[in-house]
């Protein structure tokens, strides 16, 4: 008598846990430049300050956008996971330029048919996002590419791609250089401890859990099918059949808050993959530990919409008068309020962002305190807004109002 085995637990022998460099280097740029992002709001002015007008006015020569740090990943050996930055910087230089086109292009545009028409001349990116399936429009929409508009910045960096690649290269290159030098070294420092801590615990949690059951609690935005034995992209529609997958590599992200991840070609076979999910952890706050251990650096500004927001949440107050009393863990929070601990971590992050909590490592785990002179602050800060100012402040509304 046989038994059906889930195909995704075969992937299990397959994985592997590892804190790097690889892709935190580049989706901490992405979270630097991009404008909707709201995590670590403290790190990205120290690292602003520190890169001043310069860098920022360089970054128009290949379009001052986020989305193409989230890609460079991609252009990596994919039968490697751990890198050094010398490492980075000699990989990406040394590769051959029509492999720079192709795999920056692949890696937005999914259709290597398509790659290839437009390296050819034969067609040009708006007629290739256009004619692309509705699926795919899914993923050009989040990536900013459609509707295709000329004046939008990650457009402008991928016709600078396809026109000038040599150019791209050494801009892109320069200012990952000048990123790592001025902010992300010490920021990579700094942050690797609780990097390690978080990758230990989640491959405790991956070794007592299904697969299934781990992607969920590492909030990854895959879909599983068990019965093809296929991974599906929640944006886009991309797959990856279980069996053709050679790695399976699992690394905690601070920055990965639009939990995108990878499946690249393994360099020893033309038909298997490589699959990297670095799953972003809540958990970690940079703002807190930089502002701590950096000498000279001084607290975010604090915003009081973002503080009203993150207490005006039942949830959230309820989580604020508990950590008020004492240091709580966010597993004692979540046992305490009856919630799952991915719903404690996402209102978590909202303190965080309104700069409400303050961490502190204790005997393997986290402790959460509520900071006091955040709640001191905020009130007299509100009544000079709202009583002595001129200002009148812009509406953000989540919904278009309905015309009658």
């Amino acid at each position: 008598m046989t038994t059906d085995v889930d195909p995704f637990e075969r992937l299990k022998n397959k994985a592997r846990f590892s804190v790097s460099l690889r892709f935190e280097l580049f989706y901490s740029l992405g979270v630097l430049l991009d404008p909707e992002s709201r995590i670590h709001q403290g790190w990205k002015q120290q690292a602003t300050a520190k890169l001043g007008q310069e860098f920022f006015d360089r970054l128009s020569v290949v379009g001052h956008a986020w989305q193409i740090w989230v890609a460079l990943p991609t252009l990596l050996p994919a039968d490697q996971s751990e890198f050094t930055f010398e490492e980075v910087e000699k990989s990406l230089s040394e590769m051959e330029i029509r492999d720079w086109q192709e795999k920056l292009l692949f890696a937005c545009l999914h259709f290597p048919d398509l790659v290839t028409e437009i390296l050819e001349g034969k067609c040009n990116l708006k007629r290739a996002i256009n004619k692309s399936p509705k699926r795919k429009k899914e993923w050009f929409s989040f990536t900013g590419l459609y509707p295709y508009d000329e004046d939008q910045p990650i457009v402008q960096n991928y016709e600078s791609l396809i026109a000038r690649p040599d150019q791209h290269r050494q801009e892109i290159l320069s200012l990952l250089c000048i990123y790592w030098d001025e902010v992300f070294r010490d920021t990579w420092r700094l942050c690797s401890p609780a990097l390690e801590r978080s990758a230990a615990a989640k491959e405790r949690l991956f070794a007592v859990c299904t697969f299934e059951e781990f992607t969920r609690e590492a909030l990854l935005r895959v879909e599983l099918d068990t019965e093809k034995g296929v991974l599906h992209a929640v944006r886009g529609g991309e797959q990856n059949d279980q069996s053709h997958i050679e790695q399976c590599t699992f690394s905690p992200s601070a920055f990965n808050d639009r939990r995108v991840w990878s499946a690249l070609k393994s360099a020893r076979s033309k038909t298997d993959d490589c699959v990297f999910f670095p799953y972003f952890d809540p958990e970690i706050q940079l703002d807190l530990v930089e502002v701590n251990h950096v000498e000279g650096l001084t607290s975010p500004e604090i915003d009081a919409f973002l503080v009203f927001k993150a207490l005006g949440d039942s949830t959230r107050f309820a989580i604020a008068g508990l950590m008020a009393q004492k240091p709580r863990s966010a597993t004692e929070l979540a046992s305490l309020l009856e919630v799952s601990k991915p719903t404690i971590s996402h209102h978590l992050e909202a303190m965080r962002s309104a700069n409400l909590l303050r961490e502190e490592p204790e005997a393997g785990s986290v402790k959460l305190t509520l900071v006091r002179e955040t709640i001191e602050k905020v009130s007299g800060q509100a009544i000079g807004k709202l009583f002595h100012s001129d200002n009148v402040f812009p509406i953000k509304r989540s919904r278009r109002q309905k015309t009658k």
